[in-house]
């Protein structure tokens, strides 16, 4: 059940903070700190029923 909890809430939601933190720059772009926001507000919500 863990795993499953995992890879639909964590996945979906660090993996956009990823890419636009690291491969994005690591390919010459500018990170977007909208779409970081964004999914930091997705992962706190879900952090927050966990607690």
């Amino acid at each position: 059940v863990w795993m499953e909890v995992e890879s639909n809430q964590y996945t979906a939601t660090l993996g956009p903070i990823l890419f636009e933190c690291l491969v994005h720059p690591m390919l010459g772009g500018a990170t977007d700190q909208k779409v970081v926001e964004d999914n930091l507000g997705k992962i706190k919500k879900v952090l927050d029923i966990y607690e």
